[in-house]
């Protein structure tokens, strides 16, 4: 968490449940049920990398307006070009 934090911290859309880590050798490690940094798990290394996933059940205000407003609009052409 400190490390994230130290980059600024997640945004709304992180998935921060399935947050993981990429080892510099190409090994990963998935939190465990207990803490993220046990003692038995190894520090981070340099050019580790930790992956925050994008929660893709994540819908914003802004998202869903522009969405209905585009149905919308169809819709209004669409019942246009029949109606004449």
């Amino acid at each position: 968490e400190d490390y994230i934090s130290a980059a600024g911290g997640t945004k709304k859309q992180a998935d921060t449940d399935r947050i993981y880590v990429i080892r510099a050798d190409g090994s990963v490690m998935l939190p465990n049920n207990s803490f993220w940094f046990s003692r038995k798990s190894k520090p981070l290394e340099p050019s580790d990398t930790i992956v925050v996933p994008i929660d893709t059940d994540y819908l914003d205000g802004l998202s869903t307006l522009t969405s209905a407003t585009q149905i919308l609009y169809q819709i209004g052409v669409a019942w246009s070009a029949i109606k004449d």
